[in-house]
């Protein structure tokens, strides 16, 4: 969140998960891209940024609105993603359809996402714990060497 509405707290500019905005069951990630266009030679993965991060350093469940393949990626690097809270087939949803997705499941309403954030309570202490170990910058080191080296 850059800016919120009425914060006087001082945390106008605060970008870290240390704001008022993670302390909700959920985060919508807005990644940079929410389109993938398959550049696939030089572009094997979509683009991901710290945002996509913040929901399992913050304990939060993620919904992301990411590019295509966003969502394989990260599960790719040990991390829950929950899409079972969406429709099947969102990971390769367009953006106007991962919006629909969204606003359908923002619709259900506060007690249902609380009550899915307490079904998955283990899945949340695992990204987390994930987010914080060396396990992904090992991961995403070794596929770079891979890319390199062959």
């Amino acid at each position: 969140p850059i800016q919120h509405p009425g914060a006087d707290d001082g945390s106008l500019n605060d970008h870290s998960v240390k704001h008022f905005a993670y302390s909700t069951y959920a985060n919508i990630v807005t990644e940079t891209e929410t389109e993938f266009f398959g550049f696939e030679k030089n572009y094997p993965i979509p683009f991901t940024s710290e945002k996509t991060y913040k929901p399992f350093l913050s304990c939060q469940l993620p919904v992301f609105l990411a590019a295509q393949g966003h969502l394989n990626y990260i599960k790719s690097l040990g991390f829950e993603t929950f899409d079972h809270i969406l429709c099947q087939g969102y990971d390769q949803f367009d953006t106007f359809q991962k919006v629909d997705a969204i606003v359908d499941l923002v619709s259900k309403g506060n007690e249902y996402i609380e009550h899915i954030y307490f079904e998955h309570i283990k899945e949340i202490e695992h990204n987390h714990k994930l987010v914080n170990s060396n396990q992904v910058e090992q991961l995403i080191f070794d596929r770079i060497l891979n890319v390199v080296n062959n």
